[in-house]
Parts: C-alpha cells; sequence; structure tokens
C-alpha cells in the first residue's frame, strides 16, 4: 500500500473527533488547508512507512560502541516465565524479518526479560522484549553529545502560531550499526544467539548517537523552524504560509537520509500540540491533561520506589504549582533517614505505610494539579524581565517572570555550609544562584528588575566593609543590566513558598518519551558464573517429598546448607532465609526458577541488607592437598598459561580456598615457563650514583657510532662535556687502533676510560696498549645494559641532531666538514649540566687567566656534577626496586639477548650464580650478567 492508500483512509476518517490511528488528522483544518497537506505528503512516498513495511536505515551514519576493554563481555540468560515463549519468539521473528537482528556467533552476551506494556485498544496484555545491556555499559566510553535541555527548547516556541510533531519509526533501529561493533549487542534467548545490526534500545550511549544523528541532518533548521530532542522533532512557524514551507524543508532532508516517519503518529498545523509532555500554544505552555490524569488515578504508594515514581510524575509540573515543595513535604520526609538526608542503604521496594499527614499531602497535590491553570509565558527578550528571589533556612527559590506572568519557578535545598550564611548572605546567594541558572534568559537582556524580601540587602551591597564572598558576589552582579528592589514577604509569596519547606534537591522527572534504560530490573538478586562453592555461605534449596535439613563443611569456615521442601512458600522461604543466611559474607544460592522468583519477591522487604548470589554452578570440591597439586599441574601443562587462565579454566570442574596462592607457586617453578615465556614486567633495579670526576680528563667514556653509513670513533670528557670524534674506515681493531691514541692524547691521556663491550674496543690489544702504554684504568660496562655508558650515548643523540641542523643550513659541506662543525658547534655550546660550554672548562682558558678563578671554578663544576646525578637519581629512583642480593649456587634463569632467528627458540638460559657483585652476577660459565637481565621469581 502507497501513501495514496493512507490518504484515502485519512480523508475518510475527516469527520472524526478524535486523531485517527492510520491516517493524517485533518479535522481541525478547512478543507483547503487539509487538501495542501495531503498533496504535501503524496510528494514523499518514500519518507512515509507503511504499518507492516520493512524498515530501511539511514545512510548518514554508523552507530560504534567504543569500549575499554576488548576482552568480551558476556552474562547468562535470566530465566522467563514460559508462558511467555511464544511471545518472545513472535517478536525474535519480528525483529529477523525487519532486518534488525540477526543470528550470532559472537563471544560477548547480554541476557534479556519481559517487561509489561501498556494494553492495546482491545485490553490485550502486551509486552515489551528488553535486553539488559548494563554489563556492557559498564565497559562502554561514555559518548558526552548533549541532549537538548527541555526548558531552553520550550522556551524558543513562542511568537508562533503553527506547531506540527514529527514521529520517526522505531527511532533508535533506524540507524545501522559499524559492522565490527555488531558482536557487542549480541543477546541470547532460550533456543538461540542473535545480534543486532542496528542501533538497540538500552545501550548507554544510544541517545546521545540518535541526537547527534538526527542534529546532523537537520542542523540547518534547527532553531530556525524545528527542534529536536532525541526522537521528538517539533516544527514552527508564524504562518501558514511560512509552515508550509518549513514542512516541505524538514521532509525533503528527511527522505533524502532515508529516515522513516510514522504518519499515524504525526500532527501537521496544530494551534495546540503536545511535546515533551506539556501542551505547547502560541500563548504559553500548559500542562498535559493526560499526564494530569495518570497523576489523579496513580495508587496510594506501598514502596519507596512507587512514592519516588509519584513525586516524580508529579514534580514534572512543579514549575505550574505555587508550593509545590510545601505540599509535599510529608511525602518527601518519607524519603530521607537521619538527619533529613536520604538513606543509601534503603531498598527501593522497602514496604512504607504512608500516615495521615501523607495521605492527605498525596490527594492535595492530585487536587491542586486537577484544578490549576496555569500557563507559563514565553520570554520576550526585547521587555524587562522581573526575577523575585527568596531564601529561608532550608531552601532558596525563584520566579521568572514578566508583564506578572511566569516564565518559570526555579528552586534548590541549601548545601549543609550554606545553611550557616547569614540572612543577607541566603537572600544574596538566591539572586546570583537564580541569575547562573537564568543566564540563557537574563544575560544580555533589556533589564532585569529584581525583587527581595530582604530590605536590608539593598543597602548591604553598597557597603564598603562587606566581605570577600559579597565582594564577589556583587561582581557577578555586575554584568547584569539589573535593579534590586524590595518587596514585602506579604506580597513575595510565590518566591516565598518555594524556599520555606525543606526539599529534596532533585526528583527524577518522567518525560513522555521513555529514553532511559528500561532494562534495569529493581532490586533482583545478581546473577553470578562463579560456582557456589567459591562463597564462604552456601544455600541449596531443593524441592523433595519430605522436609530435611543437612550442614556440611567442605572446607574450614565453608558453610553448606542443603534444605528440601516439598513446597516453598514465601513464610517458610522466610524463615529459612532468616536461619541460615549470613550478614558478614555474601552468600550464594541455587534453586530452581520458580524458588528464586519467590526469593526475589521478599528479597526487599526481609533481606536488602545481605548480600546475596544466585548461580546455577556448583563444581567438586579437592579437598586432599595432592589432588590440588595434581589438577594445577595437569591443566597448567595444557598449554602453560597464566595464573589467572588456570583458574577459570580450573574452575569449570573443581573448587578448593586459595587457588590463587597456590597457582602462583607452582607456576613460578615450571622450567618450561622460566625459559620460553616472556619477561612482562622485568625488574627496574636501583640506579647506583657513578664515579665523580676531579677535573678535566679524569675520566673519559669512549664508544664507535654509526650514522650516514660511516663509522666514527668518539669521546666525551665525564668532567667538562667536551668531546671529539674521529672517522674510521670500519670498526675492525687494526682501523681504531690509531684513531683511539690520536683520540686520548687530545684529552691529555685520561686515569680512566669507560668502554661498553663492543668486540674491537675490548679486543687483547686495544687493552694492552691502554693498560699498559697509557696506564689507563678500564672500566667495562655490563653487556646490555648502555645506561652505564649514558655520558656518551646520549652525546650521539645531540650530535646526530646538529648534523641534521647543520646540514640543512649547507648541503654542499663533506661528511667530514660536517662532523667537523657540528662538534664544534656542541663544544662551544651552555650545556644544561655544567651551565657553561664545555670547551671553557676543559681548557680553561676562554676566560679566565687567574689560577685561582680556575679552581673555584673547578670546584663549583664538581658540585653541579653531583647535584645534576643526585637529581637523576631521586627521579628514576621512584620506581625502581632494590638489587636483589643472590648466593653462591642459586640458579637463576637469564636472558638471551643475542638475535634469534627463530620465534620458537627459548628466550631465558639456565644459569648458576658464582659470585654476586652487586648490579651484576658472574655465573659458573663465567658470563657477567646484569641483574635487570634476570627473570624474576
Amino acid at each position: 500500500m502507497l501513501i495514496k492508500n493512507k490518504i484515502k483512509i485519512a480523508i475518510k476518517q475527516q469527520n472524526a473527533t478524535s486523531v485517527n490511528n492510520v491516517g493524517i488528522r485533518t479535522t481541525h483544518l478547512t478543507d483547503s488547508q487539509a487538501e495542501k497537506l495531503r498533496n504535501l505528503c503524496q510528494l514523499y512516498p518514500k519518507l512515509f512507512s507503511e504499518p507492516d513495511e520493512k524498515l530501511t536505515y539511514t545512510t548518514v551514519v554508523k552507530a560504534t560502541i567504543r569500549t575499554t576493554t576488548d576482552n568480551p563481555v558476556y552474562s547468562r540468560c535470566y530465566p522467563y516465565p514460559m508462558f511467555l515463549k511464544s511471545e518472545v519468539e513472535r517478536q525474535i521473528n519480528k525483529l529477523l524479518e525487519d532486518g534488525i537482528i540477526r543470528p550470532s556467533r559472537s563471544p560477548y552476551n547480554s541476557p534479556v526479560w519481559i517487561v509489561d506494556k501498556k494494553p492495546d485498544s482491545l485490553g490485550n496484555k502486551q509486552y515489551r522484549l528488553v535486553i539488559d545491556y548494563r554489563k556492557l555499559n559498564s565497559v562502554t566510553i561514555a559518548d558526552r553529545y548533549p541532549i537538548p535541555e527541555i526548558n531552553e527548547v520550550l522556551s524558543h516556541l513562542g511568537s508562533n502560531t503553527f506547531f506540527s510533531v514529527i514521529d520517526l519509526k522505531s527511532g533508535f533501529h533506524q540507524i545501522p550499526l559499524k559492522s565490527s561493533d555488531i558482536e557487542k549487542t549480541a543477546f541470547s534467548i532460550n533456543n538461540g544467539k542473535y545480534e543486532f545490526t542496528r542501533l538497540p534500545f538500552g545501550l548507554k550511549n544510544a541517545p546521545s548517537i540518535f541526537q547527534r544523528t538526527l542534529d546532523d541532518i537537520l542542523r540547518d533548521y534547527i532553531g530556525q523552524c524545528c527542534y529536536v530532542y532525541i526522537d521528538d522533532i517539533i516544527i514552527f512557524s508564524r504562518n501558514e504560509k511560512e509552515h508550509s514551507t518549513h514542512l516541505k524543508n524538514i521532509f525533503t532532508t528527511l527522505e533524502k537520509a532515508n529516515m522513516k516517519v510514522q504518519l499515524d503518529k504525526c500532527k501537521f498545523f496544530e494551534k495546540e500540540v503536545e511535546f515533551l509532555g506539556f501542551i505547547v500554544t502560541p500563548e504559553g505552555i500548559k500542562t498535559n491533561p493526560s499526564k494530569i490524569e495518570a497523576i489523579q488515578n496513580f495508587p496510594i504508594p506501598r514502596n519507596l520506589k512507587e512514592l519516588r515514581s509519584f513525586l516524580g510524575l508529579s514534580g514534572y509540573y512543579r514549575r505550574f504549582v505555587k508550593d509545590y515543595a510545601k505540599l509535599a513535604k510529608p511525602l518527601t520526609a518519607l524519603l530521607r533517614g537521619e538527619e533529613g538526608r536520604v538513606s543509601k542503604s534503603q531498598s527501593a521496594r522497602a514496604h512504607i505505610t504512608l500516615g495521615d499527614e501523607a495521605l492527605a499531602a498525596l490527594e492535595k497535590i492530585k487536587n491542586v494539579l486537577i484544578s490549576r491553570d496555569v500557563m507559563l509565558t514565553y520570554p520576550n527578550l526585547n521587555k524587562d524581565f522581573e526575577l523575585t528571589t527568596d531564601a529561608s533556612n532550608y531552601a532558596i527559590g525563584a520566579v521568572l517572570s514578566q508583564e506578572d506572568r511566569p516564565i518559570t519557578f526555579i528552586s534548590r535545598t541549601l548545601t549543609k555550609t550554606e545553611e550557616n550564611y547569614a540572612a543577607n548572605e541566603k537572600e544574596m546567594l538566591a539572586i546570583i544562584w537564580a541569575l547562573k541558572s537564568l543566564r540563557n534568559y537574563l544575560y544580555g537582556s533589556a533589564k532585569v528588575k529584581i525583587f527581595t524580601d530582604h530590605q536590608p540587602l539593598t543597602y548591604a551591597l553598597s557597603n564598603k566593609n562587606n566581605n570577600s564572598k559579597m565582594k564577589r558576589w556583587k561582581a557577578i552582579l555586575e554584568e547584569y543590566n539589573y535593579e534590586l528592589k524590595y518587596k514585602p514577604g506579604k506580597t513575595n509569596v510565590v518566591a516565598d513558598g518555594l524556599s520555606r519547606p525543606p526539599q529534596q534537591d532533585q526528583i527524577n522527572s518522567l518525560t513522555p518519551t521513555q529514553h532511559s534504560d528500561e532494562s534495569s530490573p529493581q532490586n533482583l538478586i545478581p546473577y553470578t558464573d562463579a560456582p557456589i562453592n567459591a562463597f564462604k555461605n552456601q544455600l541449596f534449596l531443593k524441592t523433595a517429598d519430605t522436609s530435611s535439613y543437612q550442614f556440611l563443611i567442605p572446607f574450614p569456615t565453608y558453610h553448606r546448607h542443603i534444605i528440601e521442601e516439598p513446597e516453598y512458600t514465601e513464610e517458610n522461604l522466610t524463615n529459612h532465609l532468616k536461619r541460615y543466611l549470613n550478614p558478614s559474607v555474601t552468600n550464594a544460592i541455587i534453586t530452581d526458577d520458580h524458588i528464586l522468583g519467590r526469593i526475589q519477591n521478599i528479597h526487599p522487604i526481609h533481606f536488602s541488607r545481605y548480600r546475596i548470589k544466585y548461580t546455577r554452578k556448583i563444581v567438586k570440591d579437592l579437598v586432599r592437598e595432592s589432588e590440588q597439586e595434581s589438577e594445577i599441574v595437569k591443566e597448567h601443562k595444557r598449554a602453560h598459561r597464566s595464573a589467572t587462565e588456570n583458574k577459570a579454566q580450573i574452575l569449570e570442574n573443581f573448587y578448593f580456598p586459595q587457588m590463587n596462592s597456590k597457582i602462583n607457586k607452582i607456576i613460578k617453578q615450571c622450567k618450561i615457563c622460566l625459559e620460553n615465556k616472556y619477561e612482562r614486567h622485568p625488574s627496574k633495579l636501583v640506579l647506583k650514583a657513578t664515579p665523580v670526576p676531579n677535573y678535566p680528563g679524569h675520566i673519559v667514556h669512549i664508544d664507535i657510532y654509526h650514522t650516514n653509513n660511516r663509522v666514527i670513533l668518539t669521546a666525551v670528557d665525564k668532567f667538562s662535556k667536551y668531546a671529539q670524534a674521529r672517522i674510521v674506515k670500519s670498526r675492525a681493531t687494526e682501523d681504531i687502533k690509531l684513531p683511539l691514541q690520536d683520540l686520548l692524547t687530545s684529552f691529555g691521556i685520561p686515569e680512566k676510560i669507560v668502554i661498553d663491550n663492543e668486540k674491537s674496543l675490548n679486543s687483547s690489544s686495544i687493552v694492552f696498549m691502554l693498560e699498559n702504554q697509557y696506564s689507563i684504568e678500564i672500566f667495562k660496562t655490563p653487556p646490555y645494559t648502555s645506561s652505564v655508558n649514558g655520558q656518551v650515548e646520549r652525546f650521539h643523540s645531540t650530535l646526530t641532531e646538529i648534523m641534521r641542523c647543520t646540514k640543512a643550513e649547507n648541503t654542499h659541506n663533506s661528511f667530514e666538514e660536517l662532523l667537523n662543525r657540528s662538534i664544534c658547534k656542541y663544544n662551544h655550546s651552555i650545556h644544561s649540566t655544567t651551565k657553561k660550554k664545555p670547551i671553557e672548562i676543559f681548557f680553561g682558558r676562554s676566560v679566565y687567566s687567574d689560577p685561582s678563578l680556575l679552581e673555584k671554578d673547578r670546584l663549583d663544576n664538581i658540585k653541579k656534577i653531583v647535584n645534576k646525578q643526585e637529581k637523576d637519581l631521586t627521579f628514576h629512583n621512584k620506581k625502581r626496586t632494590e638489587v636483589k642480593a643472590y648466593s653462591s649456587n642459586d640458579i637463576i634463569y637469564v636472558k638471551i639477548n643475542k638475535r634469534i632467528g627463530n620465534k620458537l627458540t627459548p628466550r631465558y638460559k639456565k644459569e648458576i650464580v658464582l659470585e654476586d657483585n652487586g648490579n651484576t652476577v658472574t655465573t659458573k660459565s663465567g658470563r657477567s650478567v646484569h641483574k635487570s637481565h634476570i627473570k624474576a621469581s
């Protein structure tokens, strides 16, 4: 059936007195207006969806589900009544037919349950299939895209005559999911597992995603002729012709984005229209009669949850009711615990009894809402605003109006600190808070006339001796074009009523469009995947022909209660649970679904303070130590996985206490793991201070440096940071011997040199030359510990940067010229440690001639080196561990640092300690090993 058929139905129903549920409502229009509307709709056949038509999806965006972990989130199914099985299957089949879900093999899973919906027009009971995405939502990265403020949207609808409201069919399901995120939405029922291909309800970010999508689609029109609140769209215009143009633009844009509109739920060319729970008119905003009727028919609350629902529903219209907080005070008092605070430990289903005062308050709120005919006017930014404020010992309140017609009422309670303010400070706080809350109306307006019933405040603002708080508030006040006037309390009854009684700061409001997560069960006993064996107190509730009780102690401090009854009533269940539940530990229960349902009913009343979990799993107890060790070894040998993974695997079939420590102990002794697994958290040993040189040339660091396919022999004086370099043919001993001699003599023959494990520098001929010909002491760094020779390693990085910049300035230099110029630049630049040029410190001739000054400079330089060294050690050692001491004949596993071509070759080798040398150990094989290369055990 095409759109023409819908319009034909609409024509037939023109004489109906109410909105037809299958067509366009035109009874409020003239024949000419109705014809124009039908013709307009006829232009967009792809936009309006048939009731049984397969739902398409937009091509504008694909929704994503970003999570903090890549590990799949899995929850087991919840049991649901068997009589609803056919209803669940019917809804699943419909979703499959529409392409909204598909069969799944995902490792993710979320449970489902069934909630009641309003009966249909024939009174038949209806149900909604709800996916519990709470576990997935807990690891979902929040989408902070803002949802519009309802009050702000409503305040911009003034000066308009015609309104239309568009309803998008199954809104969220019109947005496709990114293919890589589809698996995250998986859920299962008794006979299958499925996943959403479209954006499902219940996801944490679904409202934000949908709001952003509609904002992007209608960006050119939002604020000009329409507003979007998630899936509710209102279109507004000043006259009929303008409204036709606006509708055409919106229809065209939505159809282009491949969105679908449910025609029978739309309203066009209305003078009064329902939007976000209010009635919007050209003159102002009114309460919705259908919502007031729901309040009138609300039953007497039996528990805190129902009481909060009533206060939330009635509180949504508190801005229309004078003294609402005063009327509701006996009811809000029931929500409070000691000292007027809401008790966090109170269960939402805790039974309450309304006294005479509370019952009277309930009826009075209902009657006032029915009898009140208040209309809130739209703000006119070209006229003066009137802000009337008041403060009491408990709360502050304000009403914003124009020409004595209210725009909005606001109020809040005072904090404990604010309750101690002086009277004039509370009154001033009320003004400042109201200005901040209503800034979008008042900032930049023509004038704000502020009325207060506290006359001294009108003089206090001009007092030069005000405290700092009042001065800050006065500065904020000066941002507005205001006039402060005194209004006696007798005439300030509106704001006065808002502030006088202590009230709840915020009450959850209920909007007509339910965008909240409907999947939150109230006070359900949580399900756990863990076996019941893992809990200190275990209850087995079974059905049997006769009553019996058995008490077992599987392990010390573990208690197991096995209870059998022919039938479980709420009375005997209550007695059993009171007797056997332990309030000091987490209790676990295994039982049938119908017994669990009865426990859920009595749980909020009697056991809301107990920690109880429900599980379906029981495994074998391993009591003997030998059995436990055997099972750990057997499971670990299966794949040599981590302790966490081994524990999870063992828990599939067995349980015993202290699993973590016992599994860890055995895994740490596994020879195969020690030799072949990577060290994910290698030891970071405490750094030790190296010897401090006393004069230039005392200690020189030497290394071989490669750059631009050239080999360079470098040397850095530790005292002055003075550096020299020589180009050599290769790393061979014969090629570096003469350049090394030349390099050393430029430093005046150092007392000590530091070299790493470079093979040529450690050759016998080089070592003989240094020790015997030049009497130089050689210090060799441990293997694979470049940080010990950090002086020259850091110089290499600096030299590379200087050479790169120098080359960029002059590309015609030869490599030799480039190297020499760069070394010269380095030596003539101020060093970060010494705060002087290396060449000045090394030669002492660039700026000094007095020997006494040279000696003073030498001592100052030693002090700077020591200070820098201490600072570096303090910083780097914050998260390092003290060096572990080893004894002779200790077995260690040493990292194999040679390049390994085969990835399956072992990474660590077993060695035996010969001697502990501090940061290094010598093994019996003759190796010198730095302790950072020893696997922790």
